[in-house]
């Protein structure tokens, strides 16, 4: 009689601290979109538009620098600041 296995499965767990330090000095679109919460299509027409900065194209990939996604981060949390105070 033949038993059934179960495959194992495995959770991925990581030691990193998450955010943008955590991140690569190249990131690709859909890893940027995870991080901004949009769909990967929205950051490929964001790159496009130059709405992200530090985008890099190599050939067909398309990365962004982490520093430039520093930087939109920086902006945000100053143009928050900004509307809060309001």
């Amino acid at each position: 009689m033949r038993t059934k296995h179960r495959k194992a499965t495995r959770t991925k767990q990581t030691n990193r601290p998450s955010g943008i330090a955590a991140m690569p000095e190249l990131v690709t679109v859909p890893e940027v979109a995870a991080w901004l919460g949009v769909s990967h299509w929205s950051a490929y027409d964001m790159a496009r538009r130059g709405i992200l900065p530090g985008v890099v194209r190599l050939g067909r990939l398309v990365r962004i620098q982490r520093a430039g996604l520093e930087r939109l981060a920086g902006r945000h949390a100053v143009e928050t600041e900004k509307a809060q105070s309001r």
